[in-house]
């Protein structure tokens, strides 16, 4: 229930959701390990139908078409971070859900967690009464590794954060109804030294060659 891609195609190489990303999504960095899915990031030039260059590759698996979920539901996956030698996440992990049919923001996004800027944070993004609404959080720590990361979008609008099963954060008035489907992206963009930053500087130290990994994705839901 899956497709190694963006919103594109099977098997297209694709623009990333943004024109200040550095990196196309190619389901060639798509791959299967022994036990878990690897997302790569690449040195390796694309050229968009547009003419925007993209001097990176990397990966993305979306359930966009395949899977559409509506609250009550809780969303949990265990993701492996790369991270840079002083300990900051790099590049731009990311695992979403996203509003069905997409149309950011007007159908709401949920961000489990983003590493932005190096560091894990978490955010909402929907229309509410008073316009454009993005709140959200860094959690702090170091999230190298193996993690479980975790949200829960309750009925009544609400939206709790646990990573590894612990509270990291709460929002109460998360007005978009769209269903949502699950996205986990390795993204690229230019580095930033916090959330002031982004964008465009929304990435963490560039780093090619390494792996955003996930044992599992689980969602659960109630009535």
């Amino acid at each position: 229930a899956w497709t190694p891609d963006w919103l594109g195609s099977p098997g297209q190489v694709t623009a990333p959701p943004n024109k200040y990303e550095l990196a196309a999504l190619a389901p060639g960095q798509v791959s299967l390990g022994k036990s878990d899915l690897e997302l790569t990031s690449r040195a390796q030039p694309w050229t968009a139908p547009d003419g925007s260059i993209f001097p990176y590759r990397s990966g993305a698996i979306t359930g966009y078409g395949k899977q559409s979920y509506l609250p009550p539901l809780r969303a949990v996956a265990r993701l492996w971070l790369p991270c840079s030698p002083d300990k900051r996440l790099a590049n731009w992990p990311s695992f979403w859900l996203v509003g069905d049919p997409y149309s950011w923001r007007r159908d709401g996004e949920i961000d489990v967690v983003e590493g932005l800027g190096g560091v894990a944070a978490w955010h909402a993004h929907y229309v509410g009464a008073n316009g454009v609404q993005g709140p959200g959080g860094v959690v702090p720590g170091i999230w190298c590794g193996w993690h479980a990361f975790g949200v829960t979008w309750n009925a009544d609008g609400t939206l709790d954060w646990k990573y590894d099963a612990k509270w990291v954060g709460h929002l109460a008035g998360y007005a978009a109804t769209a269903p949502v489907f699950p996205v986990i992206m390795y993204s690229m963009a230019p580095p930033g030294s916090g959330l002031a930053a982004c964008p465009p500087a929304c990435g963490g130290p560039v780093r090619t060659g390494v792996q955003l990994r996930a044992a599992w994705v689980r969602i659960y839901r109630w009535w």
